[in-house]
């Protein structure tokens, strides 16, 4: 009875889990390049670190895989807000495309959410 011998790619070695983990990298790099929230213009990366010792009489040899991805982090999120006292409270209404109150081009009047935070003099 003949063994049958398959060659595989140094990708496929512990039962495939070098593969999945760098499909798994490569799933997270596309979910950070579609992802509006970060930059678009930074190259990402993906680093496959295989490293290889030896026994002393040079017959088994030990590999440890390292995938590393080096994605874009989201852009900062900035925003402008006008701000009031009223008693012992500030009070800050956010700027939109809007005014608070304002009736929109479609007929709908935009809610006034306001931020209220005790001043020191309060706590």
């Amino acid at each position: 009875m003949d063994l049958e011998v398959k060659t595989i790619s140094i990708v496929d070695i512990a039962n495939g889990a070098l593969r999945e983990q760098i499909d798994h990298e490569m799933t997270n790099i596309m979910e950070n390049i579609a992802d509006l929230n970060t930059p678009w213009k930074p190259a990402r990366e993906l680093t496959i670190k295989l490293k290889f010792t030896s026994s002393e009489d040079r017959e088994k040899v030990n590999v440890v895989a390292d995938v590393k991805p080096k994605l874009q982090q989201s852009k900062p999120i900035e925003s402008q807000f006008y701000m009031g006292r009223r008693g012992n409270e500030f009070e800050a209404v956010e700027v939109g495309k809007t005014m608070p109150g304002q009736i929109s081009i479609d007929g709908e009047i935009e809610a006034t959410h306001v931020l209220r935070l005790p001043s020191r003099e309060a706590i």
